[in-house]
């Protein structure tokens, strides 16, 4: 079976810690570290003939593998990343798939695991953390506990909100199909607009390359065609000095054209800012404006906030947070009335009473306009 080949040839302590893997370090295997290695040796050695023409700078220059390796971990872990956060994109395809199919929630990873597994094999990290998952199910784990673990482990940003969203949809009885349609969503639109970058600035990453080489090719070329003409660089103190200073000088140059390079899509975090002009969580704009309200919301009207109002998910934790499993508290600035009294009698008219108007400078004001409003669409 596909779960026992995953597991097949691990260790009695491999098998206890379930494949957990903290995917913020990145563990090389022996064969990378020798590869890796002999890079960082090889480009020591280059630096040594074109700024130093000595032996002895091979020696001098060694600390520089170290950094090399380093650095490759870096970039490993990264690409590591890159790769998980699409396969878990995949993985979210998979389980919508299934719940509209029929399936509860668990049983859709469930399914997506085999999914998974049939398109990405074995050696597929989304397949073994969707193992983890499967397992974790079967020992009567909450799914929400798991995906938050993998979250953590995982340091990507879109595992993380996911769980917070999931744990506030399953604990609403919201509608679970909607909450991934939209998480697909942005987690596509930021692959988009990350792919998008990338395109614009492919030809500078060319250009920032090739920069990088060509002072090597100028010197051989000169060597090449007027011997002895940089022996002065290499034989005296004075030149020796330059020379160093040229190879700091080219290797922050090196480093500041990859910084540059270095774009990255950072989520969209919910920010209120009056004085740019920001939208509040119900998406109204007017910098004039400052209502503070606090609401005492029942899990159903939070749900319904979440659906309705897609900054909500992105709402400061001293601004929308929990304080009870049947009660949230809604402490935020808005910019206008319209909008909050609209969902406020939507939540709370008939026998409906999802919402608490909690006191605030605006409180008074905020159930002036709700009664105004009732009162305009009774006549």
């Amino acid at each position: 079976m596909p779960e026992n080949c995953l597991m097949r040839g691990l260790g009695n302590k491999k098998r206890k810690n379930m494949l957990r893997v903290d995917y913020n370090e990145y563990h090389f295997s022996v064969k990378e570290i020798i590869r890796y290695a002999l890079e960082g040796f090889l480009l020591v050695c280059i630096f040594s003939y074109f700024f130093y023409r000595s032996i002895w700078a091979v020696v001098f220059l060694n600390p520089f593998i170290y950094f090399y390796i380093k650095d490759k971990r870096k970039k490993l872990c990264i690409k590591q990343k890159e790769e998980l956060s699409l396969q878990f994109k995949e993985t979210l395809n998979f389980v919508n798939s299934g719940m509209q199919a029929g399936y509860s929630i668990e049983n859709a990873f469930t399914e997506a695991y085999r999914d998974m597994m049939q398109y990405y094999g074995n050696e597929s990290v989304m397949v073994k953390e969707l193992f983890i998952i499967k397992t974790g199910l079967r020992n009567n784990e909450e799914l929400e506990k798991l995906i938050e673990d993998f979250g953590n482990r995982s340091g990507i940003e879109d595992v993380c909100d996911f769980a917070g969203i999931l744990v506030i949809g399953k604990q609403s009885g919201g509608n679970l199909e909607r909450i991934f349609y939209n998480s697909i969503s942005v987690i596509e639109e930021k692959m988009t607009v990350k792919q998008d970058i990338q395109l614009l600035i492919a030809s500078k990453k060319l250009e920032s390359d090739i920069m990088c080489i060509i002072p090597f090719f100028i010197i051989l070329y000169v060597d090449f065609t007027s011997r002895g003409y940089f022996d002065v660089l290499y034989t005296t103190t004075a030149g020796r000095i330059l020379m160093t200073i040229c190879l700091i000088i080219y290797l922050t140059a090196a480093l500041f054209a990859r910084r540059i390079k270095e774009i990255e899509v950072l989520p969209e975090r919910y920010t209120h800012s009056f004085s740019e002009g920001k939208a509040d969580i119900f998406r109204w704009i007017n910098p004039k404006i400052d209502y503070h309200v606090k609401l005492k919301l029942k899990v159903s009207a939070l749900n319904t906030l979440i659906e309705n109002f897609s900054n909500a998910k992105n709402m400061p934790a001293d601004e929308l947070y929990q304080i009870s499993p049947e009660r949230w508290i809604l402490d935020t600035h808005l910019h206008g009335w319209g909008a909050i009294v609209r969902f406020y009698v939507g939540n709370c008219g008939g026998s409906k009473k999802e919402i608490e108007i909690l006191d605030t400078e605006d409180s008074d004001a905020l159930k002036e306009e709700i009664r105004k409003y009732i009162a305009a669409v009774s006549c």
